[in-house]
C-alpha cells in the first residue's frame, strides 16, 4: 500500500511511490447528503462516532472548509485566474486537464461545449447540489428538470435524458453517455497539481 495524492492520484509515499503508480481516474460527485438520499434512498452511514474530534453535523464541514477565504498554510506560486477557495470541478481530457467554477455550473444547471475533440456536458441540480461531468458525444443537451432520483437533463431534440454518476441514459431507446473522469476540489489544489489546466469561465 501507500499513500496517493488526492488530486493526481499518483503514489507519494510506500512501495508504489518508487513504482510510478498512480490510481485510475473515476467521475466523482460532491453533494449534500439530502440530494445524495434522494437518489440513493437505501444509503446509510456507517458510523458517526469516528474517535476524531469533528463535527459530523449536516453542514459543519462546508462551514469550516468554506469559512476561511484562503488555505490554513501558504501556497507558493498560487495562478491567480481563480481565487484559492473557488470550488472547481477538474476533468482529465486524457492529455488536458479543464477545471470549471462549481458555483457557475449549479447556477446555469447546464453548461456544454467542445475541447480537445471531447463534447463535454456539465450537470448540477441548482445551487449547492453538485457538478457531474459527461462525455455528450455530440448531443446538444439545453435543460434540466427535476432532483435526486427524478433528475433529467433534455437534449435539442426533445429528447428526455436520466441523470445518474455513471452516465446519461436516454429515456426513449436506452442510447447512454458516460460520465468522465472528474475531480471536485478547490482550485489552489487543483492548480497545484495541474499547473497547465485549462479553465471555463462563464
Amino acid at each position: 500500500m501507500g499513500l496517493c495524492d488526492p488530486v493526481t492520484g499518483r503514489a507519494v509515499a510506500g512501495p508504489l511511490a518508487a513504482k510510478d503508480v498512480s490510481l485510475r481516474a473515476i467521475p466523482m460527485t460532491r453533494t449534500a447528503w439530502g440530494e445524495w438520499k434522494d437518489r440513493y434512498p437505501t444509503s446509510v452511514v456507517l458510523a458517526l462516532d469516528t474517535n476524531f474530534v469533528r463535527d459530523y453535523a449536516e453542514g459543519a464541514v462546508l462551514w469550516a472548509e468554506g469559512g476561511l477565504k484562503r488555505p490554513q498554510f501558504s501556497i507558493v506560486g498560487l495562478d491567480p485566474r481563480f481565487a484559492a477557495k473557488v470550488r472547481v470541478v477538474g476533468v482529465n481530457l486524457g492529455s488536458l486537464w479543464r477545471a470549471y467554477p462549481v458555483e457557475a455550473i449549479e447556477q446555469a444547471r447546464v453548461v456544454q461545449e467542445t475541447v480537445a475533440g471531447v463534447t463535454i456536458v456539465l450537470i448540477s441540480a441548482g445551487p449547492g447540489k453538485g457538478v457531474q461531468a459527461y462525455d455528450a458525444q455530440g448531443t446538444r443537451f439545453d435543460r434540466v428538470t427535476g432532483s435526486g432520483a427524478n433528475l433529467e437533463v433534455s437534449d435539442r431534440d426533445g429528447g428526455r435524458w436520466f441523470v445518474d454518476d455513471e452516465q446519461l441514459v436516454n429515456s426513449r431507446n436506452g442510447c447512454t453517455r458516460p460520465a468522465l473522469a472528474s475531480t471536485p476540489v478547490w482550485w489552489f489544489a487543483w492548480a497545484g497539481a495541474h499547473s497547465d489546466t485549462t479553465v471555463w469561465k462563464p
